[in-house]
């Protein structure tokens, strides 16, 4: 691995943070829609 796709340091951390940072919002949006869906289930069921 030779560079970081042309990005120097700060730009390269700020990226990476940026991506965490969505990857977060994602997996949080996805756990939301999971807790609900199985809300509807357990309603469902009982």
């Amino acid at each position: 691995m030779t560079g970081n796709h042309g990005l120097n340091g700060p730009q390269a951390l700020a990226f990476t943070l940026n991506l965490n940072r969505m990857q977060e919002d994602y997996a949080l949006a996805i756990l939301h829609r999971v807790q609900v869906h199985v809300g509807d289930a357990a309603q469902r069921l009982s």
